[in-house]
């Protein structure tokens, strides 16, 4: 019963969109087909991944939501809900709405493009250049464990080969690498002892953490390190996209007349 009813719930809140490509029929309502594509496109509206099994009951459930609708639609129109004033206004309210959105994102497409956002970030990046380290580490579960890794690099093994072998965090498989980060990115005692060493240099004790023991290398370290596009490429689009807004908004307001009645 749950199920069916999450279903439900979920079919309800979905928009329904309307493509003519696949005609194969599902089903017919007073000889109106409802399509394989409709029923496909419905699907594809749904915030959830779908195995085969479940996507049959699914597009069944969809079927049947899409029947009871064409059937409510059908009655509507005979009892002329369509003209009556609340639905009139709640139309005109719908289509004011969907005007604004579809204009703003017009003017958004054209202005905030790739070269845009990367002339942008041009501008802006050494705004966010900071003292940054590029650094491994191996996480085990026991200070006892990371003593004796740390035994091994003292006998001259390697870094990355022992991350692999031994560390449990995800960065294991890559040998540890964690890339470059900033002081704030990382947890305290992690971070501090990260900075405090020199290049090619690692922890002689272990460094603890919630996550466990950690025996950290310092790869490399940059006192103006300026983060990627791809690091600040969502920061940039919502910024310039407030700025496509605020202009957009400047520009209707200085050609209109606007009489605040209101006190």
């Amino acid at each position: 019963m749950m199920r069916l009813l999450t279903t439900s719930l979920l079919l309800a809140a979905a928009p329904i969109f309307v493509q003519a490509a696949d005609d194969t029929v599902l089903a017919t309502v007073n000889g109106t087909p409802i399509t394989a594509e409709k029923v496909s496109t419905y699907m594809k509206s749904l915030p959830m991944q779908l195995d085969d099994a479940r996507a049959k009951e699914v597009q069944r459930a969809i079927v049947d939501r899409l029947i009871d609708q064409m059937l409510v639609t059908d009655a509507a129109k005979k009892m002329k809900i369509e003209d009556s004033e609340a639905f009139k206004q709640e139309m005109a309210m719908v289509k004011e709405g969907m005007l604004f959105k579809y204009a703003i994102q017009s003017k958004m497409e054209k202005a905030i493009t790739d070269d845009a956002v990367t002339a942008h970030y041009e501008k802006i990046k050494n705004d966010y250049a900071m003292p940054a380290v590029s650094a491994r580490h191996i996480l085990v579960k026991e200070k006892g464990e990371a003593e004796d890794i740390i035994k091994k690099l003292n006998k001259g093994g390697k870094f990355d080969d022992l991350a692999k072998e031994f560390s449990v965090g995800p960065t294991g498989p890559n040998g540890g690498d964690l890339g470059w980060f900033t002081a704030g990115e990382m947890v305290k005692p992690f971070s501090d002892a990260a900075f405090a060493l020199t290049k090619g240099e690692y922890t002689k004790e272990p460094v603890k953490t919630d996550f466990g023991w950690h025996i950290i290398l310092l790869n490399d370290r940059d006192d103006r390190y300026t983060p990627s596009l791809a690091d600040l490429e969502g920061e940039i689009r919502e910024s310039l996209s407030q700025q496509v807004y605020k202009d957009f908004m400047a520009e209707l307001k200085a050609r209109a007349e606007i009489d605040y009645k209101m006190n």
